[in-house]
Protein backbone atom coordinates (compact mmCIF):
# COMPACT_ATOMS: atom_id res chain seq x y z
CA UNK A 1 0.00 0.00 0.00
CA UNK A 2 1.72 2.89 -1.19
CA UNK A 3 1.46 6.87 -1.38
CA UNK A 4 -2.03 8.22 -2.05
CA UNK A 5 -1.67 11.85 -2.41
CA UNK A 6 -0.89 13.46 -6.10
CA UNK A 7 -2.06 13.18 -9.63
CA UNK A 8 0.43 11.90 -11.70
CA UNK A 9 1.58 9.10 -14.44
CA UNK A 10 -0.16 8.04 -17.72
CA UNK A 11 -2.47 5.47 -18.33
CA UNK A 12 0.45 2.81 -19.42
CA UNK A 13 2.24 4.12 -15.64
CA UNK A 14 -0.28 2.12 -13.94
CA UNK A 15 -0.81 -1.50 -13.03
CA UNK A 16 -4.56 -1.47 -12.70
CA UNK A 17 -6.25 -4.43 -11.11
CA UNK A 18 -10.23 -5.17 -11.91
CA UNK A 19 -12.15 -6.74 -8.73
CA UNK A 20 -15.40 -8.42 -8.15
CA UNK A 21 -16.01 -7.41 -4.58
CA UNK A 22 -19.00 -8.27 -2.23
CA UNK A 23 -20.56 -5.33 -0.48
CA UNK A 24 -22.11 -7.22 2.04
CA UNK A 25 -18.52 -9.19 2.89
CA UNK A 26 -17.27 -5.59 3.36
CA UNK A 27 -19.82 -3.88 5.57
CA UNK A 28 -20.17 -7.07 7.77
CA UNK A 29 -17.06 -8.40 7.91
CA UNK A 30 -14.11 -6.46 6.81
CA UNK A 31 -15.17 -2.79 8.63
CA UNK A 32 -15.63 -4.96 11.97
CA UNK A 33 -12.09 -6.36 11.59
CA UNK A 34 -10.88 -2.80 10.75
CA UNK A 35 -12.30 -1.24 14.25
CA UNK A 36 -10.90 -3.99 16.57
CA UNK A 37 -14.20 -5.62 16.71
CA UNK A 38 -14.56 -9.46 17.66
CA UNK A 39 -15.74 -11.73 14.37
CA UNK A 40 -14.73 -14.54 12.44
CA UNK A 41 -11.20 -14.58 11.07
CA UNK A 42 -11.12 -13.81 7.45
CA UNK A 43 -8.88 -15.83 4.65
CA UNK A 44 -7.29 -12.49 4.22
CA UNK A 45 -5.95 -12.44 7.71
CA UNK A 46 -3.40 -15.56 6.44
CA UNK A 47 -1.68 -13.14 3.90
CA UNK A 48 1.87 -12.60 5.37
CA UNK A 49 1.42 -8.65 5.46
CA UNK A 50 -2.15 -8.03 6.34
CA UNK A 51 -1.40 -7.78 10.44
CA UNK A 52 1.46 -4.72 8.80
CA UNK A 53 -1.26 -3.45 6.52
CA UNK A 54 -4.09 -3.33 9.48
CA UNK A 55 -2.16 -1.36 10.87
CA UNK A 56 -0.67 1.26 8.47
CA UNK A 57 -4.64 1.99 7.82
CA UNK A 58 -5.59 2.15 11.70
CA UNK A 59 -2.53 4.44 12.26
CA UNK A 60 -3.65 6.44 9.39
CA UNK A 61 -7.22 6.87 10.78
CA UNK A 62 -6.18 7.12 13.83
CA UNK A 63 -3.79 10.27 12.73
CA UNK A 64 -6.72 11.99 11.06
CA UNK A 65 -8.24 12.35 14.31
CA UNK A 66 -5.14 14.55 15.50
CA UNK A 67 -4.89 16.82 12.16
CA UNK A 68 -1.49 14.45 10.97
CA UNK A 69 -2.64 12.63 8.09
CA UNK A 70 -5.44 13.75 5.60
CA UNK A 71 -8.73 12.43 6.10
CA UNK A 72 -8.57 11.75 1.59
CA UNK A 73 -5.40 9.28 2.62
CA UNK A 74 -7.07 7.26 5.19
CA UNK A 75 -10.13 7.08 3.03
CA UNK A 76 -7.83 5.95 0.22
CA UNK A 77 -5.74 3.37 2.40
CA UNK A 78 -9.53 2.34 3.79
CA UNK A 79 -10.68 1.64 -0.07
CA UNK A 80 -7.51 -0.36 -0.94
CA UNK A 81 -7.15 -2.30 2.26
CA UNK A 82 -11.33 -3.45 1.79
CA UNK A 83 -10.30 -4.33 -1.94
CA UNK A 84 -7.52 -6.55 -1.04
CA UNK A 85 -9.79 -8.11 1.72
CA UNK A 86 -11.90 -9.14 -0.99
CA UNK A 87 -9.17 -9.89 -3.27
CA UNK A 88 -8.68 -12.71 -1.01
CA UNK A 89 -11.29 -14.89 -1.89
CA UNK A 90 -13.13 -13.69 -5.20
CA UNK A 91 -11.40 -12.96 -8.86
CA UNK A 92 -9.61 -10.20 -10.16
CA UNK A 93 -7.68 -9.29 -13.27
CA UNK A 94 -5.13 -7.64 -14.07
CA UNK A 95 -4.61 -4.67 -16.79
CA UNK A 96 -1.81 -2.67 -17.69
CA UNK A 97 -2.81 0.50 -18.56
CA UNK A 98 -6.67 0.38 -18.39
CA UNK A 99 -9.52 0.32 -16.49
CA UNK A 100 -12.98 2.37 -16.05
CA UNK A 101 -11.41 5.67 -14.94
CA UNK A 102 -8.59 5.35 -17.68
CA UNK A 103 -11.03 4.06 -20.40
CA UNK A 104 -11.06 8.13 -21.30
CA UNK A 105 -7.53 8.08 -21.99
CA UNK A 106 -7.04 5.34 -24.18
CA UNK A 107 -6.28 6.17 -27.82
CA UNK A 108 -8.32 7.94 -30.51
CA UNK A 109 -10.89 5.94 -31.54
CA UNK A 110 -11.65 3.52 -28.49
CA UNK A 111 -11.56 6.09 -25.44
CA UNK A 112 -14.78 6.67 -23.82
CA UNK A 113 -16.46 7.76 -20.39
CA UNK A 114 -18.58 5.76 -18.57
CA UNK A 115 -22.23 7.15 -18.00
CA UNK A 116 -22.00 8.31 -14.16
CA UNK A 117 -25.43 6.21 -13.57
CA UNK A 118 -23.57 3.58 -13.19
CA UNK A 119 -21.26 4.62 -11.05
CA UNK A 120 -21.45 4.70 -7.48
CA UNK A 121 -20.05 6.23 -3.85
CA UNK A 122 -17.62 3.93 -1.65
CA UNK A 123 -18.76 6.08 1.00
CA UNK A 124 -21.92 3.90 1.60
CA UNK A 125 -20.07 0.40 2.69
CA UNK A 126 -18.02 2.04 5.53
CA UNK A 127 -20.93 4.27 7.55
CA UNK A 128 -19.38 2.79 11.08
CA UNK A 129 -16.17 3.90 10.04
CA UNK A 130 -17.32 7.58 9.35
CA UNK A 131 -18.52 7.23 12.34
CA UNK A 132 -15.65 6.90 14.09
CA UNK A 133 -13.69 9.32 12.24
CA UNK A 134 -16.23 11.93 10.70
CA UNK A 135 -13.33 13.26 9.00
CA UNK A 136 -13.67 10.83 5.97
CA UNK A 137 -17.07 11.93 5.22
CA UNK A 138 -16.96 13.17 1.35
CA UNK A 139 -13.60 12.16 1.19
CA UNK A 140 -13.67 8.66 -0.11
CA UNK A 141 -11.43 8.45 -3.71
CA UNK A 142 -14.39 7.63 -6.94
CA UNK A 143 -11.69 7.37 -9.64
CA UNK A 144 -7.86 6.73 -10.34
CA UNK A 145 -6.01 10.37 -9.39
CA UNK A 146 -2.61 8.50 -8.99
CA UNK A 147 -0.72 5.15 -8.54
CA UNK A 148 -2.04 3.49 -5.29
CA UNK A 149 -5.58 4.80 -5.62
CA UNK A 150 -8.52 3.13 -5.80
CA UNK A 151 -10.74 3.85 -9.03
CA UNK A 152 -14.49 3.45 -10.24
CA UNK A 153 -16.82 1.42 -7.80
CA UNK A 154 -20.53 0.05 -9.39
CA UNK A 155 -22.82 -1.44 -6.77
CA UNK A 156 -24.24 -4.96 -7.61
CA UNK A 157 -27.18 -3.22 -8.68
CA UNK A 158 -25.87 -1.09 -11.41
CA UNK A 159 -23.33 -4.09 -12.88
CA UNK A 160 -25.71 -5.25 -15.49
CA UNK A 161 -26.66 -2.40 -16.74
CA UNK A 162 -23.06 -1.44 -16.73
CA UNK A 163 -22.26 -4.76 -18.45
CA UNK A 164 -24.79 -4.29 -21.21
CA UNK A 165 -23.75 -0.79 -22.44
CA UNK A 166 -19.71 -2.21 -22.08
CA UNK A 167 -20.27 -4.61 -24.56
CA UNK A 168 -22.54 -2.50 -27.01
CA UNK A 169 -19.82 0.14 -26.93
CA UNK A 170 -16.80 -2.70 -27.34
CA UNK A 171 -18.87 -4.36 -30.49
CA UNK A 172 -19.03 -1.05 -32.43
CA UNK A 173 -14.58 -1.19 -32.08
CA UNK A 174 -12.55 -2.79 -34.61
CA UNK A 175 -11.70 -6.04 -33.34
CA UNK A 176 -8.36 -5.97 -32.72
CA UNK A 177 -9.24 -3.45 -30.45
CA UNK A 178 -11.71 -5.48 -28.87
CA UNK A 179 -9.10 -7.34 -27.26
CA UNK A 180 -8.04 -4.58 -24.36
CA UNK A 181 -11.30 -5.16 -22.83
CA UNK A 182 -11.87 -8.42 -22.48
CA UNK A 183 -10.76 -8.91 -18.72
CA UNK A 184 -13.10 -6.01 -17.88
CA UNK A 185 -16.37 -7.84 -19.37
CA UNK A 186 -15.34 -10.83 -17.74
CA UNK A 187 -15.01 -9.87 -14.48
CA UNK A 188 -18.31 -7.56 -15.21
CA UNK A 189 -20.09 -10.99 -16.09
CA UNK A 190 -18.23 -12.92 -13.46
CA UNK A 191 -20.43 -9.83 -10.71
CA UNK A 192 -23.23 -9.72 -12.76
CA UNK A 193 -23.64 -13.60 -12.47
CA UNK A 194 -23.25 -13.69 -8.89
CA UNK A 195 -25.04 -10.63 -7.67
CA UNK A 196 -21.76 -8.88 -6.66
CA UNK A 197 -20.28 -5.76 -7.45
CA UNK A 198 -17.02 -4.30 -9.20
CA UNK A 199 -14.30 -2.27 -7.88
CA UNK A 200 -10.97 -1.22 -9.37
CA UNK A 201 -7.75 0.74 -8.34
CA UNK A 202 -3.92 1.04 -9.66
CA UNK A 203 -1.16 -0.89 -7.70
CA UNK A 204 -3.20 -1.94 -4.89
CA UNK A 205 -1.85 -4.71 -2.43
CA UNK A 206 -3.69 -7.86 -3.75
CA UNK A 207 -1.29 -10.47 -5.48
CA UNK A 208 -0.03 -9.35 -8.80
CA UNK A 209 -0.74 -10.35 -12.34
CA UNK A 210 -3.90 -12.21 -11.51
CA UNK A 211 -6.36 -13.44 -14.94
CA UNK A 212 -9.96 -14.39 -14.76
CA UNK A 213 -10.33 -16.53 -17.53
CA UNK A 214 -13.57 -17.18 -19.35
CA UNK A 215 -15.16 -20.64 -17.96
CA UNK A 216 -14.38 -23.54 -19.51
CA UNK A 217 -17.81 -24.06 -21.34
CA UNK A 218 -17.41 -20.96 -22.97
CA UNK A 219 -13.70 -21.96 -24.43
CA UNK A 220 -12.96 -23.23 -27.94
CA UNK A 221 -12.56 -27.17 -27.30
CA UNK A 222 -9.31 -27.94 -28.62
CA UNK A 223 -7.46 -25.12 -26.86
CA UNK A 224 -6.12 -26.26 -23.50
CA UNK A 225 -4.29 -24.68 -20.56
CA UNK A 226 -1.92 -25.49 -17.88
CA UNK A 227 -1.45 -23.43 -15.14
CA UNK A 228 2.60 -22.47 -13.99
CA UNK A 229 3.39 -24.98 -11.13
CA UNK A 230 4.14 -23.45 -7.54
CA UNK A 231 3.76 -19.70 -8.85
CA UNK A 232 6.75 -19.74 -11.10
CA UNK A 233 6.70 -16.28 -13.07
CA UNK A 234 7.34 -18.20 -16.64
CA UNK A 235 10.59 -16.40 -18.10
CA UNK A 236 11.86 -18.91 -20.88
CA UNK A 237 15.81 -19.16 -20.68
CA UNK A 238 16.48 -22.19 -22.84
CA UNK A 239 15.13 -25.05 -24.72
CA UNK A 240 16.53 -28.40 -25.70
CA UNK A 241 13.72 -30.66 -27.31
CA UNK A 242 11.21 -31.46 -25.54
CA UNK A 243 12.67 -30.01 -22.68
CA UNK A 244 12.19 -26.04 -22.27
CA UNK A 245 13.49 -24.11 -18.78
CA UNK A 246 11.25 -21.19 -17.42
CA UNK A 247 13.00 -19.00 -15.08
CA UNK A 248 11.04 -17.23 -12.25
CA UNK A 249 11.10 -14.08 -13.28
CA UNK A 250 9.85 -11.66 -10.85
CA UNK A 251 10.89 -13.89 -7.80
CA UNK A 252 14.60 -13.61 -7.59
CA UNK A 253 16.94 -12.39 -5.62
CA UNK A 254 14.94 -13.92 -2.35
CA UNK A 255 12.43 -16.25 -4.56
CA UNK A 256 15.67 -18.31 -6.52
CA UNK A 257 13.47 -20.88 -9.20
CA UNK A 258 13.97 -22.36 -12.47
CA UNK A 259 11.25 -24.89 -13.91
CA UNK A 260 11.84 -27.12 -16.41
CA UNK A 261 8.91 -28.67 -18.33
CA UNK A 262 9.04 -31.56 -20.40
CA UNK A 263 6.63 -30.76 -23.48
CA UNK A 264 7.53 -34.47 -24.25
CA UNK A 265 3.99 -35.26 -22.06
CA UNK A 266 0.89 -33.24 -21.72
CA UNK A 267 0.34 -32.52 -19.55
CA UNK A 268 3.25 -31.36 -19.14
CA UNK A 269 5.78 -32.76 -16.44
CA UNK A 270 7.75 -29.55 -14.46
CA UNK A 271 10.52 -29.80 -11.99
CA UNK A 272 11.87 -26.82 -10.02
CA UNK A 273 15.50 -26.55 -9.40
CA UNK A 274 15.87 -23.58 -6.70
CA UNK A 275 18.09 -21.14 -8.42
CA UNK A 276 17.35 -18.38 -10.68
CA UNK A 277 19.03 -19.03 -14.62
CA UNK A 278 19.35 -16.72 -16.65
CA UNK A 279 20.34 -19.35 -19.44
CA UNK A 280 20.17 -23.56 -19.15
CA UNK A 281 21.29 -26.08 -21.57
CA UNK A 282 21.25 -29.58 -22.24
CA UNK A 283 24.04 -31.52 -23.69
CA UNK A 284 23.23 -34.84 -26.25
CA UNK A 285 23.94 -36.60 -23.56
CA UNK A 286 21.67 -35.32 -20.98
CA UNK A 287 24.08 -33.18 -18.60
CA UNK A 288 22.46 -29.69 -17.63
CA UNK A 289 24.24 -26.68 -17.48
CA UNK A 290 22.89 -23.13 -16.05
CA UNK A 291 23.99 -19.67 -15.89
CA UNK A 292 22.45 -19.01 -12.43
CA UNK A 293 22.43 -17.45 -9.18
CA UNK A 294 21.41 -18.72 -5.86
CA UNK A 295 19.88 -16.62 -2.99
CA UNK A 296 22.76 -16.46 -0.71
CA UNK A 297 24.69 -15.08 -3.43
CA UNK A 298 22.07 -12.43 -5.45
CA UNK A 299 23.60 -10.89 -8.48
CA UNK A 300 26.43 -13.26 -8.71
CA UNK A 301 26.04 -15.83 -11.42
CA UNK A 302 27.83 -18.94 -11.57
CA UNK A 303 28.10 -22.00 -14.53
CA UNK A 304 26.53 -25.47 -12.54
CA UNK A 305 26.14 -28.53 -14.18
CA UNK A 306 24.65 -31.39 -13.21
CA UNK A 307 23.09 -34.78 -14.45
CA UNK A 308 19.64 -34.04 -13.49
CA UNK A 309 17.69 -30.07 -14.23
CA UNK A 310 16.61 -29.87 -10.83
CA UNK A 311 19.89 -32.44 -8.97
CA UNK A 312 23.18 -30.93 -7.23
CA UNK A 313 24.87 -29.58 -9.82
CA UNK A 314 28.57 -28.96 -9.36
CA UNK A 315 29.53 -25.30 -9.77
CA UNK A 316 32.58 -24.23 -12.09
CA UNK A 317 34.67 -20.98 -10.78
CA UNK A 318 35.94 -18.88 -13.46
CA UNK A 319 39.49 -17.03 -12.36
CA UNK A 320 37.67 -14.20 -11.85
CA UNK A 321 33.99 -13.42 -11.30
CA UNK A 322 33.84 -9.64 -11.56
CA UNK A 323 30.48 -8.17 -10.27
CA UNK A 324 28.06 -10.88 -11.77
CA UNK A 325 29.70 -13.91 -12.76
CA UNK A 326 28.87 -15.25 -16.13
CA UNK A 327 26.32 -14.17 -19.01
CA UNK A 328 25.91 -17.99 -19.89
CA UNK A 329 26.94 -21.58 -20.40
CA UNK A 330 26.43 -24.92 -22.00
CA UNK A 331 28.39 -27.45 -23.72
CA UNK A 332 30.54 -28.05 -26.94
CA UNK A 333 30.39 -31.29 -26.93
CA UNK A 334 30.41 -32.72 -23.21
CA UNK A 335 32.63 -29.79 -22.16
CA UNK A 336 31.44 -27.14 -20.60
CA UNK A 337 31.72 -23.74 -22.17
CA UNK A 338 30.55 -20.31 -20.71
CA UNK A 339 31.13 -16.36 -21.15
CA UNK A 340 32.42 -14.24 -18.67
CA UNK A 341 30.36 -11.27 -19.70
CA UNK A 342 31.95 -7.82 -20.32
CA UNK A 343 31.75 -5.01 -17.63
CA UNK A 344 32.70 -1.32 -17.56
CA UNK A 345 35.21 -0.43 -15.13
CA UNK A 346 34.83 3.01 -13.06
CA UNK A 347 36.28 5.59 -12.44
CA UNK A 348 37.78 5.25 -16.12
CA UNK A 349 34.55 3.75 -18.03
CA UNK A 350 37.40 1.19 -19.56
CA UNK A 351 35.16 -1.76 -20.65
CA UNK A 352 36.55 -5.02 -19.78
CA UNK A 353 36.55 -7.43 -22.22
CA UNK A 354 34.25 -10.41 -22.87
CA UNK A 355 35.75 -14.03 -22.95
CA UNK A 356 34.73 -17.29 -23.38
CA UNK A 357 36.04 -20.08 -21.29
CA UNK A 358 35.79 -23.75 -20.72
CA UNK A 359 36.05 -26.87 -17.94
CA UNK A 360 39.43 -27.28 -17.12
CA UNK A 361 39.93 -29.53 -14.08
CA UNK A 362 36.81 -28.76 -12.47
CA UNK A 363 37.09 -25.36 -12.84
CA UNK A 364 36.24 -22.60 -16.49
CA UNK A 365 39.52 -21.19 -17.36
CA UNK A 366 40.12 -18.96 -20.92
CA UNK A 367 40.12 -20.47 -24.54
CA UNK A 368 43.15 -19.40 -25.82
CA UNK A 369 42.03 -19.73 -29.42
CA UNK A 370 39.35 -17.27 -28.92
CA UNK A 371 40.72 -13.72 -28.44
CA UNK A 372 38.22 -11.02 -25.82
CA UNK A 373 35.22 -9.36 -27.60
CA UNK A 374 35.83 -5.73 -27.66
CA UNK A 375 31.57 -5.67 -27.91
CA UNK A 376 29.65 -4.97 -24.52
CA UNK A 377 27.19 -7.65 -25.73
CA UNK A 378 28.64 -10.08 -28.18
CA UNK A 379 26.90 -12.71 -29.98
CA UNK A 380 27.59 -16.01 -28.71
CA UNK A 381 25.81 -19.43 -28.13
CA UNK A 382 25.89 -23.07 -29.09
CA UNK A 383 24.01 -24.68 -31.82
CA UNK A 384 23.81 -28.63 -31.51
CA UNK A 385 23.88 -29.80 -35.96
CA UNK A 386 21.79 -32.67 -36.83
CA UNK A 387 25.07 -34.42 -38.35
CA UNK A 388 26.30 -34.35 -34.76
CA UNK A 389 28.55 -31.42 -34.80
CA UNK A 390 28.59 -28.54 -32.34
CA UNK A 391 28.97 -25.20 -33.32
CA UNK A 392 30.26 -22.44 -30.81
CA UNK A 393 29.20 -19.11 -31.54
CA UNK A 394 31.56 -16.57 -30.19
CA UNK A 395 31.37 -12.82 -31.33
CA UNK A 396 28.86 -13.45 -34.17
CA UNK A 397 30.84 -16.22 -35.58
CA UNK A 398 30.62 -20.12 -35.83
CA UNK A 399 33.46 -22.14 -34.67
CA UNK A 400 33.93 -25.84 -34.17
CA UNK A 401 36.67 -28.30 -32.85
CA UNK A 402 39.48 -28.96 -35.40
CA UNK A 403 42.75 -31.43 -33.60
CA UNK A 404 41.74 -30.12 -30.25
CA UNK A 405 41.81 -26.25 -31.40
CA UNK A 406 38.52 -24.21 -31.87
CA UNK A 407 38.81 -22.89 -35.68
CA UNK A 408 36.34 -20.72 -37.55
CA UNK A 409 33.87 -23.09 -39.88
CA UNK A 410 31.05 -20.06 -40.51
CA UNK A 411 31.81 -16.82 -41.40
CA UNK A 412 28.39 -15.56 -39.82
CA UNK A 413 29.00 -11.87 -38.61
CA UNK A 414 26.06 -11.83 -37.08
CA UNK A 415 24.54 -9.42 -34.29
CA UNK A 416 22.69 -10.38 -31.27
CA UNK A 417 21.95 -8.61 -27.76
CA UNK A 418 21.75 -11.03 -24.46
CA UNK A 419 18.17 -10.30 -24.42
CA UNK A 420 17.31 -12.42 -27.71
CA UNK A 421 16.12 -15.37 -26.31
CA UNK A 422 17.03 -18.20 -28.94
CA UNK A 423 18.82 -16.89 -31.67
CA UNK A 424 19.97 -20.08 -33.08
CA UNK A 425 18.37 -23.33 -34.02
CA UNK A 426 19.74 -26.62 -36.55
CA UNK A 427 18.07 -27.07 -39.96
CA UNK A 428 19.16 -29.30 -42.66
CA UNK A 429 22.13 -32.37 -42.28
CA UNK A 430 24.85 -29.54 -41.42
CA UNK A 431 23.41 -26.21 -41.15
CA UNK A 432 21.10 -23.59 -39.06
CA UNK A 433 18.83 -20.67 -39.00
CA UNK A 434 20.25 -17.84 -36.82
CA UNK A 435 19.18 -14.03 -36.35
CA UNK A 436 20.97 -10.92 -37.01
CA UNK A 437 19.67 -7.85 -36.14
CA UNK A 438 16.96 -10.01 -35.55
CA UNK A 439 16.54 -10.70 -39.35
CA UNK A 440 16.14 -14.90 -40.10
CA UNK A 441 19.13 -16.03 -41.87
CA UNK A 442 20.18 -19.73 -42.77
CA UNK A 443 23.80 -21.04 -43.64
CA UNK A 444 25.13 -24.45 -44.41
CA UNK A 445 28.66 -25.75 -44.08
CA UNK A 446 31.10 -24.25 -46.62
CA UNK A 447 28.33 -21.35 -48.11
CA UNK A 448 28.00 -17.90 -47.04
CA UNK A 449 24.96 -17.31 -45.09
CA UNK A 450 21.28 -16.37 -46.74
CA UNK A 451 18.76 -13.56 -45.83
CA UNK A 452 15.16 -15.00 -45.30
CA UNK A 453 11.93 -13.63 -44.79
CA UNK A 454 12.80 -10.36 -46.25
CA UNK A 455 9.56 -8.50 -44.94
CA UNK A 456 10.28 -9.73 -41.33
CA UNK A 457 12.73 -7.37 -39.44
CA UNK A 458 11.36 -8.02 -35.68
CA UNK A 459 11.72 -11.97 -34.92
CA UNK A 460 12.75 -12.61 -31.51
CA UNK A 461 13.22 -16.35 -31.84
CA UNK A 462 13.93 -19.35 -33.78
CA UNK A 463 13.06 -23.09 -32.64
CA UNK A 464 12.73 -25.92 -34.55
CA UNK A 465 9.36 -26.66 -35.87
CA UNK A 466 7.77 -29.83 -37.72
CA UNK A 467 9.76 -31.47 -39.68
CA UNK A 468 11.77 -29.02 -42.63
CA UNK A 469 9.82 -26.08 -40.82
CA UNK A 470 11.18 -23.60 -38.14
CA UNK A 471 9.51 -21.78 -35.52
CA UNK A 472 9.71 -17.63 -35.57
CA UNK A 473 8.44 -15.64 -32.40
CA UNK A 474 7.79 -12.29 -33.07
CA UNK A 475 8.04 -8.91 -31.65
CA UNK A 476 5.67 -6.01 -32.96
CA UNK A 477 4.81 -6.24 -36.57
CA UNK A 478 2.18 -4.74 -39.10
CA UNK A 479 0.28 -7.88 -39.09
CA UNK A 480 -0.13 -8.06 -35.80
CA UNK A 481 1.38 -12.34 -35.82
CA UNK A 482 3.03 -13.97 -32.87
CA UNK A 483 5.36 -15.42 -35.39
CA UNK A 484 5.75 -17.37 -38.34
CA UNK A 485 6.22 -21.43 -38.79
CA UNK A 486 8.45 -21.41 -41.94
CA UNK A 487 9.04 -23.72 -44.73
CA UNK A 488 12.56 -22.72 -46.27
CA UNK A 489 12.60 -25.15 -49.00
CA UNK A 490 8.74 -24.85 -49.89
CA UNK A 491 9.37 -21.17 -49.77
CA UNK A 492 6.05 -20.91 -48.03
CA UNK A 493 4.88 -20.02 -44.14
CA UNK A 494 1.76 -19.96 -42.04
CA UNK A 495 0.71 -17.14 -39.47
CA UNK A 496 0.51 -17.57 -35.99
CA UNK A 497 -1.91 -14.89 -35.39
CA UNK A 498 -3.49 -13.72 -31.82
CA UNK A 499 -7.05 -15.67 -33.07
CA UNK A 500 -5.10 -18.88 -32.49
CA UNK A 501 -4.84 -18.91 -28.77
CA UNK A 502 -8.27 -16.22 -28.43
CA UNK A 503 -8.61 -16.77 -24.71
CA UNK A 504 -5.17 -14.94 -24.29
CA UNK A 505 -4.25 -11.29 -24.23
CA UNK A 506 -1.37 -11.57 -27.74
CA UNK A 507 0.59 -8.74 -25.46
CA UNK A 508 1.03 -11.95 -22.62
CA UNK A 509 2.46 -14.80 -25.40
CA UNK A 510 6.33 -14.71 -24.59
CA UNK A 511 7.49 -17.81 -26.60
CA UNK A 512 6.26 -20.75 -28.69
CA UNK A 513 7.34 -23.85 -28.46
CA UNK A 514 6.35 -26.95 -31.07
CA UNK A 515 5.66 -30.52 -29.18
CA UNK A 516 5.44 -32.39 -32.01
CA UNK A 517 5.89 -35.42 -29.78
CA UNK A 518 2.53 -34.51 -28.63
CA UNK A 519 0.85 -32.82 -31.81
CA UNK A 520 1.00 -29.70 -29.73
CA UNK A 521 1.95 -25.94 -30.48
CA UNK A 522 2.58 -24.09 -27.11
CA UNK A 523 2.29 -20.81 -25.87
CA UNK A 524 3.57 -19.53 -22.99
CA UNK A 525 2.60 -16.25 -20.92
CA UNK A 526 4.20 -15.77 -17.30
CA UNK A 527 0.99 -17.83 -15.83
CA UNK A 528 0.02 -20.49 -17.94
CA UNK A 529 1.13 -23.08 -21.03
CA UNK A 530 -1.23 -22.58 -23.78
CA UNK A 531 -1.68 -25.34 -26.47
CA UNK A 532 -3.58 -26.18 -30.07
CA UNK A 533 -3.31 -28.99 -31.65
CA UNK A 534 -0.92 -29.08 -34.44
CA UNK A 535 -3.25 -30.06 -37.18
CA UNK A 536 -4.86 -27.31 -36.55
CA UNK A 537 -1.86 -25.01 -37.15
CA UNK A 538 -0.96 -27.07 -40.10
CA UNK A 539 -4.49 -26.31 -41.86
CA UNK A 540 -3.88 -22.88 -41.73
CA UNK A 541 -3.72 -21.07 -45.13
CA UNK A 542 -0.24 -20.52 -46.51
CA UNK A 543 1.33 -17.55 -47.83
CA UNK A 544 4.63 -16.97 -49.79
CA UNK A 545 7.73 -16.26 -48.61
CA UNK A 546 8.47 -13.66 -51.73
CA UNK A 547 5.91 -11.38 -51.34
CA UNK A 548 3.38 -12.75 -48.35
CA UNK A 549 0.93 -13.17 -50.63
CA UNK A 550 -1.79 -15.97 -49.69
CA UNK A 551 -1.87 -19.18 -51.81
CA UNK A 552 -5.19 -19.94 -52.89
CA UNK A 553 -6.14 -23.61 -52.20
CA UNK A 554 -6.49 -26.15 -54.58
CA UNK A 555 -9.70 -26.76 -55.65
Amino acid sequence: MGPAAGRGGTSMGYDCTLHVVDERMIRDRFVPALLGRAGDRPPFDDAPDSAELYAKVRAALVATGRGEESPETAANFVCQLAIAHCAAELPHHYERGFCLSLWPNQAEGVAASVPREFLGDPESLFADVVAAYPALRGKFPTEIESNYSPGCFVPAEHVPGLLAWVERKVRGYATPDRRLFRGLILVLKHAADRGLAYWEGTDLPVPGMATIMPPAEGRRADLEEVQSPEGVYLECVGRSDPVVAFAHGIGFPKDCRTAFADLGEWPPRFVIAHEYARKASRSRRGRWATASMTSDRPYLYRARVGDRPDGEKAVLLPPDERENGVAWAGFLGERVVAVLGAKVAYPAKTLLPAYVLWEQDGRLVPVDDLPPSAEQFPGFGVVQLNDGADVLIWDGDGYELRDGRLARTFDLKASWTFSDESPVTPYGPDGFFFLSKREPHAVRRGQSPVRHLPRLANVMAVSPGPEGAVLLMEGDNKLGDLGKLYFPDEGVYLRIEPALFEDEDPDEIRSLHWAGRRGRLIAATPKRLWAVPTERVLGLPRYRASDGRKIRAAK
